[in-house]
């Protein structure tokens, strides 16, 4: 969808050690460089602790990316 002009919104579902890893916060870097909204921390899903995601998954915001693209069309 990058380089289409289409509004791409990505909503990680990721635990703190992975979140704060180098290599993932380049990547993160890199899509918002492109355009993309990443809907993480406040602005939507709060990383969980290691082993943690289980009982975070029928929480999950969906809402968020489904909000943040209307909105940009």
């Amino acid at each position: 969808m990058m380089g289409l002009n289409i509004p791409l919104a990505i909503l990680p579902f990721t635990n703190t050690a992975y979140f704060r890893r180098a290599p993932f916060q380049r990547s993160l870097r890199s899509l918002r460089e492109e355009g993309v909204s990443i809907l993480i921390g406040e602005r939507g899903f709060e990383p969980h602790d290691p082993g943690a995601g289980d009982g975070r998954r029928e929480t999950f915001p969906w809402h968020c990316a489904l909000d943040a693209v209307e909105t940009a069309l």
